[in-house]
């Protein structure tokens, strides 16, 4: 089936789905942890969407921009930012050693991806009382959809980006972990960090396609 796809203003969490003239409401973020560390997991296994019959609340949820332009050149901006940035740090970096041994540093690393996992957690439940704000989604008909990606060209791309960022998030990790560093364990958190946001572009606005995996409502 036909799908168009758009995204909720301030709320990365959900998305809203048009199928078939009907309005449906996809949680990204509160089904499992593993679909976070594998994103390709969202075109790979069947999500939980909400019917929802009540169109003021949908336009009261949906994202009022619904182009994003220019996102490349400020891409290309803040990369070139970046490199100044990086190429400005780097001689300080001897400065910001620790005098740590090889497991203190690991504990440190291990507390910072606790960290972030729980403000990820946290931030997750903000996102869900936000919306409860318009939609009390438990209360609606729930289906199982699978959700297929945009474009095979889109799914290469960002599969790769996702291992792009975890690769580097594994080499910041052993570097703070050998090199105990003020720098790097910053690093490793900022990668870690991007890493798990990556989870949230697999299913982005636009059109694409959907199967619903049976005809059972739950209510």
């Amino acid at each position: 089936m036909k799908c168009t796809i758009e995204s909720l203003h301030m709320n990365v969490r959900y998305r809203v789905l048009y199928i078939e003239g009907e309005s449906y409401i996809l949680d990204m973020g509160g089904s499992s942890l593993w679909k976070v560390f594998f994103p390709f997991l969202y075109w790979m296994l069947p999500l939980s969407v909400y019917k929802v019959d009540d169109d003021e609340a949908i336009d009261a949820i949906i994202s009022p921009t619904r182009e994003q332009k220019g996102v490349g050149s400020q891409a290309l901006i803040a990369a070139a930012i970046s490199l100044v940035l990086g190429n400005m740090i780097y001689p300080l970096i001897d400065y910001l050693d620790i005098k740590i041994i090889a497991t203190t540093s690991a504990m440190i690393v291990f507390v910072m991806f606790l960290l972030i996992l729980a403000f990820y957690m946290y931030s997750n439940k903000l996102l869900g009382r936000k919306i409860g704000q318009h939609i009390q989604l438990e209360k609606l008909p729930q289906e199982k959809v699978r959700v297929q990606p945009e474009s095979k060209k889109y799914a290469v791309q960002n599969s790769l980006f996702y291992l792009f960022a975890l690769a580097g998030c594994v080499g910041a990790i052993a570097t703070a972990i050998q090199h105990p560093n003020g720098f790097m364990f910053f690093a490793a958190l900022i990668i870690f960090f991007m890493t798990l946001g990556v989870s949230f572009t697999t299913i982005r606005p636009g059109e694409t396609s959907v199967r619903f995996k049976s005809n059972t409502v739950k209510k």
